[in-house]
C-alpha cells in the first residue's frame, strides 16, 4: 500500500512539473482525472454491490452490538448513543449541498477545467467556514449544559453532543476532498473503502464493550474508525499542493459566498432531510426522554437499511444525469438506476412486512407491539427512497428547488404532526405520519419526467408495473413463509426472493438498454454473466417459475 501510495505521489509530482510548463497552471494536471468517462452501467453493478455490503455491514454491527449496549449500560445511555449517532446526521446539514454541488460541477463537461478547480476549492471553504461556526455554537451551548437540559441526557452527555458532531465534521471534510475519484466515475472506490472502515469499527466496538467503555469512548471509537481508510483515497483525488493550493489561495470571498448561494436548494434538501429523519430522535427525547428516542432509533436504523437501497443507485444517477448531453440519454440512465431502486425497495418493504417481527424477536428478545409496525417501518422506507430518487434526479439535472421545496413541506409536516398527535399514536403515528411525507414530492417528480420527455406514467409507474409480476411472486413466498412460523423457511424465502429482484434488476433492462446507441448502451459482459446465472438460479429452484417462463 506504501508503495502504491508513493507511485501516485510520485506520478502526481511529475504532473506538477508538467502543468508549469502549461498555459493552464494549475489545471491541466488534474483535467484528466475529472474527466467522467461514459460508464454508468458498470458504475451501477459496482455501487450496488459495495453499498450492499456496506449495508450488511451495518446490520450486522447493530445486530450484534445493540444487544451488548443494552447489557452494559441502560435504556437511558443507549439512548444517548442514538442521539450521539443522530448529531453525526444532523452535521449533513452543514455539508450546504457542497458534496452534491461538487460532483455535478467536476462531472459536467461544458465547463472549462480551470473552472472546475476553483469551484472545488470554493466548495472546501465553503464547508470549513460553515462546520466550524456549527461546531463553536455546539461547543459553547456544551460548556453552558443545555444539551443536557433540552434532550434530558444523563452526566457526559454534553461532552458525547459536542465530540460526535466535531468527528463528524471531519469525515465529511474527507469526503468532500474525495470527490473527484466520485466525479471520475469511481464511486464504487469510495463505498468500497468505507466498508473496510465499518469492518474496521465493528471489531473496535465490540472489543471496547467488552472491557466495559463508556459510551463516550464508544462513540468517539466509532465514529472515528469509520472515516480512516478515506485517507488513502486522497493520492487518487489528486490533492497536492502543487495542484491545489493554487486556487485555494487565490480564493476571493465572493467566491466562498456564491458556493453558499448555488448550494442553497441543496441546504434547504438537507434540513427537510434531517427535519423528518434523525431530527425527529431530538423532538422524541425533547417531548419525553432518551429513553423513548433510543426505540425510535432502532426503528429508524431499520427503516434507514431500506432506504439506503434506494441510495445505492441515486448517487451514480447524480454524476450519470449532469454528464449527460442529451434528454434520450439522461432518459435511459435514469431509467436504469430507478428500475433497480424499485425491485430493491419493493422486495425489501415486503421483507419487512412479513418478518420484521421476527427479526425484532430474535434480536433484542421481543416482538413489536402493534403487529403493523413492520408494515409501517417499510412503508416509511419506501417514502424516503422515493424522496431520495426524486431529490437525486433534480440534482444531476441541475434543478433542485422542485425537490426541495416538496421535502421541506413533508417535513414540516411531519414535525407538526409528531408533535401534536405523538402521544396518542407513539412510534407507529410517528412512523405513519412520515410515510405520508413522500406525497409532497409527486409534483418534482412530474417535472422531472417532462424534463427527460416523458409522462409521469412512463417515467415513474411503468418500472413499478413491470416489477408486479415479480412482486407478486415475492409477496407469496413471503406471506408462505410468514405463516409456516420456520425460521429455515424464512431464510429460504428471503433468498429466493432476493434471486427474484436480482433477476429483475439485471435481466430486463439488459435487453433493452443494450439497443440503444453510444457509449453507455451497453453492460459489462459479467453483469450479463451474473444475470443468467440468478436466471438460472430462479428458474431451477422453483419449477413454476420455469414453466410460467415457457409459457
Amino acid at each position: 500500500m506504501k508503495l502504491q501510495i508513493t507511485e501516485a505521489i510520485s506520478s502526481s509530482f511529475g504532473k506538477i512539473e508538467q502543468m508549469r510548463e502549461s498555459r493552464v497552471g494549475g489545471v491541466s494536471a488534474i483535467s484528466g482525472s475529472l474527466e467522467v468517462t461514459d460508464r454508468h452501467g458498470h458504475e451501477l453493478f459496482l455501487n450496488h454491490v459495495w453499498e450492499s455490503l456496506n449495508t450488511a455491514a451495518k446490520i450486522l454491527f447493530f445486530v450484534v452490538v445493540t444487544p451488548l449496549m443494552l447489557a452494559s449500560w441502560d435504556k437511558e445511555r443507549f439512548g444517548l448513543f442514538a442521539l450521539a449517532n443522530s448529531s453525526v446526521a444532523l452535521m449533513v446539514v452543514f455539508d450546504l449541498g457542497l458534496r452534491a454541488l461538487t460532483r455535478v460541477a467536476l462531472s459536467n463537461n461544458s465547463i472549462t477545467q480551470e473552472e472546475k478547480v476553483r469551484r472545488y476549492a470554493a466548495n472546501i471553504a465553503a464547508f470549513v467556514l460553515a462546520s466550524t461556526s456549527a461546531l463553536s455554537l455546539i461547543f459553547l451551548l456544551a460548556l453552558n449544559g443545555c444539551w443536557g437540559r433540552w434532550l434530558h441526557l444523563p452526566v457526559g452527555g454534553d461532552f458525547v453532543m459536542v465530540a460526535a458532531p466535531a468527528i463528524a465534521a471531519c469525515t465529511m471534510l474527507l469526503q468532500l476532498l474525495v470527490e473527484p475519484v466520485a466525479a471520475e466515475g469511481f464511486l464504487s472506490r469510495i463505498k468500497a473503502n468505507l466498508f473496510v472502515g465499518n469492518l474496521i469499527a465493528f471489531g473496535i466496538v465490540l472489543a471496547a464493550l467488552r472491557i466495559g467503555a463508556s459510551v463516550a469512548v464508544v462513540t468517539v471509537l466509532y465514529l472515528g474508525t469509520l472515516a480512516l481508510p478515506l485517507l488513502f483515497l486522497l493520492p487518487a483525488a489528486h490533492v497536492q499542493t502543487g495542484i491545489f493550493g493554487r486556487p485555494m489561495t487565490g480564493l476571493k470571498l465572493e467566491d466562498i459566498l456564491s458556493a453558499f448561494r448555488l448550494g442553497s436548494w441543496n441546504n434547504v434538501l438537507n434540513l427537510a432531510w434531517l427535519l423528518q429523519g434523525y431530527g425527529l430522535l431530538f423532538l422524541i427525547s425533547i417531548l419525553i426522554d432518551p429513553v423513548q428516542a433510543g426505540i425510535f432509533f432502532l426503528y429508524l436504523k431499520l427503516t434507514e437499511m431500506l432506504s439506503v437501497l434506494g441510495a445505492s443507485t441515486t448517487e451514480p444517477t447524480i454524476a450519470a444525469l449532469a454528464s449527460a448531453s442529451t434528454p434520450e440519454q439522461r432518459r435511459r440512465r435514469f431509467n436504469a438506476a430507478y428500475k433497480s431502486a424499485v425491485a430493491l425497495c419493493l422486495t425489501g418493504a415486503v421483507a419487512y412486512s412479513f418478518f420484521c417481527s421476527d427479526l425484532l424477536r430474535l434480536w433484542l428478545g421481543r416482538s413489536f407491539d402493534n403487529p403493523f409496525t413492520g408494515l409501517l417501518i417499510a412503508l416509511f422506507g419506501l417514502s424516503a427512497a422515493f424522496t431520495r430518487m426524486v431529490t437525486a434526479a433534480c440534482v444531476g439535472l441541475g434543478r433542485p428547488r422542485p425537490a426541495a421545496v416538496g421535502a421541506l413541506a413533508g417535513a414540516l409536516v411531519t414535525i407538526a404532526g409528531v408533535s401534536a398527535f405523538y402521544h396518542r399514536g407513539g412510534t407507529e403515528g410517528v412512523l405513519l405520519i412520515g410515510a405520508g411525507s413522500g406525497i409532497f414530492l409527486v409534483p418534482a417528480a412530474i417535472a422531472i419526467a417532462r424534463t427527460m420527455g416523458g409522462g409521469f406514467l412512463t417515467i415513474w409507474i411503468k418500472p413499478v408495473k413491470e416489477f408486479v409480476p415479480s412482486l407478486f411472486v415475492i409477496t407469496t413466498l413471503s406471506w408462505l413463509a410468514a405463516y409456516s412460523a420456520n425460521l429455515f423457511a424464512m431464510a429460504l424465502a428471503v433468498l429466493t426472493c432476493a434471486l427474484i429482484c436480482l433477476r429483475h434488476i439485471f435481466r430486463q433492462p439488459l435487453s433493452r438498454l443494450g439497443k440503444g446507441n453510444g457509449p453507455d448502451s451497453s453492460w459489462p459482459r459479467y453483469d450479463m454473466l451474473l444475470a443468467q446465472g440468478i436466471d438460472y438460479a430462479c428458474v431451477g429452484s422453483h419449477p413454476s417459475f420455469s414453466q410460467t417462463r415457457s409459457i
